[in-house]
Parts: structure tokens; C-alpha cells; sequence
């Protein structure tokens, strides 16, 4: 894909109508973001298809995105599972944290354990954060895996220093129940607070409810 990006539109039109997926996937991404021709998910679904049906990886993992944030209209998860599943086959680390994080929770397909943890394994072998961070959780909850606190401080410690946020708020969670490490409530707040100025919802409610319980506890 690295040779497309030096190419004018024109050319890259020609490129993707010649059945280039490299250009495809290419063209498909300057619809989604509207460079040089007007924002159209539909079109860019169309591209990327094409891309797609050449076993372009990235071009399954996004169409994946468009069903599950609901870009062609309805949220559609069993079709977002369906083309990050493709995508996780041929390799693609995001692709198979997607996956894994959808059989966490049972997004599109059946909630099993076990394949959550085999694509986030997958995944956080290829030094994916969100991969990394999921193997957290589930080694924290010791869903699919034996419960772990020390593994799971290792991978959201991994994820944090790649800056995934809810790996950032999972370590506070540890640091501020003494999870596998020693409790401390200064670091608990500081992981909390990272996460929050990230826009993490979790941690935004753990960073504010340490202040009221900080502030109760002066008051008494």
C-alpha cells in the first residue's frame, strides 16, 4: 500500500480500477475521511469490498468497523464479528483484538471465554495494545484463563506504555485494590486520571469518586 500513497487521485482511481487492493483499500480510506472526493462510507465500503474479496486485510478489518460502529446504517455486530474474523485469519493483530474482545462479550457471537482468549493472545503477540489489554482483563476476572493479577499487571503495563487507555484504568484498578501488587491509592489515581484525560468513561467515574471519598474523608 506504501506505493499508493504517492499517487494522485487520478492515478489511484486507475490503480483500484485496474484491481489493484492496495490502491482499492487506498481509495476506500479518502472516501471515509473525504480527501479529494466527498465522504461517502457507502463508497468506501464498496472499495474496500473489492480489496477485501483479495484477501486485504486491512480492507476486512475496516469493513468489520463500518458494521459494528453502524457507518451503512444499522449496528450490524454478526457481520462486524464475520469480517474481522476474515481479517484475524490472514494474520491482522487489530483484527484479531476486535474478535477477541467480541467473544468476550459475546458482540455478534456467542460469549466464549476460550476464543476471547485465544485471538487476544493472538493479538498481544504481535505487540497489539488493545490485544495486550484484553488478555489483562481476562487474566484479572480469570475468564478463559486461571486468575492471574501478576499477568495481568504485565500486559496492561505493556498496553498503558503503548497508551491504551482502559489498560491505563485497568492498573488503577490493581493499584487500588492491592491486586497482585501493593495497594496504593496515589498510583491508583494517577493511572485513573491518564486514563480519564483519554476520555475513558470508567475511569473518569474512579477518578471522581476518589475525590469525594478523599474530600469525605477530610471532612470526618
Amino acid at each position: 500500500m506504501s506505493k499508493n500513497k504517492a499517487l494522485s487521485l487520478p492515478e489511484l482511481r486507475a490503480a483500484a480500477e485496474a484491481g489493484d487492493p492496495g490502491a482499492q483499500h487506498s481509495l476506500g480510506v479518502a472516501y471515509v475521511y473525504g480527501k479529494g472526493v466527498p465522504q461517502s462510507f457507502q463508497n468506501a465500503f464498496t472499495w474496500w469490498r473489492k480489496a477485501a474479496d483479495q484477501d486485504h486485510a486491512q480492507a476486512q478489518c475496516d469493513i468489520g468497523s463500518l458494521y459494528r460502529y453502524g457507518r451503512l446504517g444499522e449496528v450490524d455486530s454478526a457481520q462486524a464479528a464475520k469480517w474481522f474474523n476474515k481479517a484475524a485469519n490472514n494474520g491482522h493483530s487489530r483484527a484479531q483484538a476486535y474478535l477477541g474482545w467480541m467473544f468476550r462479550y459475546g458482540e455478534g457471537v456467542p460469549q466464549d471465554f476460550k476464543k476471547a482468549r485465544y485471538w487476544l493472545s493472538s493479538a498481544a503477540s504481535q505487540s497489539d495494545r488493545e490485544g495486550q489489554c484484553g488478555l489483562g482483563f481476562l487474566y484479572k476476572e480469570g475468564l478463559g484463563v486461571r486468575q492471574n493479577f501478576q499477568k495481568a499487571h504485565s500486559y496492561f503495563m505493556k498496553a498503558a506504555a503503548s497508551g491504551e487507555p482502559a489498560a491505563r484504568y485497568g492498573l488503577g484498578l490493581l493499584y487500588e485494590k492491592g491486586l497482585g501488587v501493593v495497594a496504593n491509592r496515589d498510583a491508583a489515581a494517577g493511572f485513573y486520571a491518564l486514563a480519564a484525560m483519554q476520555g475513558c468513561a470508567p475511569a473518569i467515574e474512579a477518578i471522581t469518586r476518589m475525590k469525594l471519598e478523599n474530600h469525605e474523608g477530610t471532612v470526618h
